[in-house]
């Protein structure tokens, strides 16, 4: 009997220490049901706890998360895919998806020809400003004239600039032809009124797109594209009267929390349920501050608070 009781003991030790993981290491890859391609904006969303990571191109991925979280899968234009994560004595768990695009109707557009990567590298690689000579060191020295012409005359400052709108113009175009490539393959979404707005929120270095990798530019693009969606969203988002009910009640930290949730449906910002306590603890905010900033100011500071509180607490 005893002999028993101690062989079921070692059991129920040793098959819960299977589960005993303080992170499982998530791995897997997605493949389109049709055929092989490229996804550049696949986004791995642990749904327990709020967090998500992009995969790389070729469908792969791999995050630390915790046994029996909730994970989606998720690509623009296809159907999500969800799972429970059921962590294996290694503390590992590895899945294998195939995700369906989204049927829908579309109208028929004229549409201009995409130029490849390989095209769009080799304009990257080519663009250079134009030359407009100008006399300097010994030469000026040498010819005084010429130097003083060049430096007080209007036709060469002229020339100068006109080279330097030529070579701003040529990098606009090839970083026009980036986006618009990155837009059809769902890496970034913009509408023809935003290209030009978002060109010059870019305000990428000439030297970098020139010598750039294909990954690197779609890291710094994506990284600038998550800023400036998040910044026009700040700027037309509107709290209604949840300003007012905060100011005068006495239950700022239900109040908060519908802040939080606002914030949440409007995609501004996403503070898991587990940080609310320990967040608005961090943020400390006062009905003074609520009734001093316009939404848009109030919103900013929120978030800027947030990106604080997850450095403070490493969150990220």
């Amino acid at each position: 009997m005893k002999i028993y009781i101690l062989i079921v003991l070692f059991n129920l030790i040793y098959f819960s220490s299977f589960s005993q993981c303080d992170k499982v290491l998530l791995m897997g890859r997605v493949e389109d049901t049709v055929g092989y391609q490229n996804f550049y904006n696949l986004m791995v969303i642990n749904r327990t706890s709020g967090k998500g990571v992009f995969g790389t191109p070729d469908g792969k991925f791999s995050v630390y998360v915790n046994d029996k979280d909730v994970v989606s899968l998720s690509v623009n234009g296809y159907i999500p895919v969800s799972f429970i994560v059921e962590s294996n004595e290694d503390c590992q768990f590895k899945v294998h998806k195939y995700i369906e695009l989204k049927t829908q109707e579309i109208q028929a557009v004229v549409v201009k020809p995409l130029k490849t990567l390989d095209e769009i590298k080799a304009e990257r690689q080519e663009l250079v400003m134009r030359e407009t000579r100008e006399v300097t060191g010994l030469e000026a020295l040498q010819s005084p004239i010429t130097a003083l012409y060049q430096t007080f005359s209007k036709k060469e400052k002229n020339k100068r600039w006109i080279a330097e709108q030529e070579f701003k113009d040529d990098q606009r175009k090839v970083v026009q032809e980036l986006l618009r490539l990155y837009v059809a393959y769902d890496i970034v979404s913009l509408n023809n009124d935003e290209f030009d707005d978002f060109i010059l929120f870019l305000n990428i270095n000439p030297d970098f797109l020139k010598t750039a990798t294909e990954m690197e530019l779609i890291t710094f693009v994506k990284d600038k594209y998550f800023h400036y969606k998040m910044i026009n969203k700040r700027k037309f988002i509107s709290l209604g009267n949840w300003r007012t009910a905060f100011i005068y009640t006495e239950r700022q930290k239900e109040k908060t929390i519908e802040l939080f949730k606002i914030l949440e449906e409007k995609e501004v910002l996403i503070v898991p349920e587990k940080e609310y306590e320990r967040f608005m603890t961090f943020l400390n905010l006062k009905a003074q501050t609520v009734e001093y900033f316009s939404d848009e100011e109030l919103v900013t500071k929120i978030v800027e608070k947030y990106n604080q509180y997850e450095y403070f607490y490493k969150l990220k």
